[in-house]
């Protein structure tokens, strides 16, 4: 999913909701001891929020030329 969200394959409202979504409920996962480790929730987390606000920002100022896509 994180590189879903890093290659651009999601709208701005998927961004919001998977950042969201991963803001409340990877806490809740780590403290219940569920498999899955804490870093790499946090991973998409911070690549959701990147990506949001990559796309928030080019929204406003186009001129910048800001991609949320990551580059090679």
């Amino acid at each position: 999913m994180t590189q879903a969200v890093l290659s651009g394959h999601y709208a701005v409202t998927a961004l919001s909701g998977i950042f969201v979504l991963r803001f409340f409920i990877g806490p809740w996962s780590y403290a219940a001891g569920a498999p899955g480790g804490l870093f790499a929730p946090m991973l998409l987390l911070g690549a959701s929020f990147g990506a949001l606000f990559g796309e928030v920002l080019n929204h406003f100022l186009p001129s910048l030329g800001v991609t949320s896509v990551a580059l090679p």
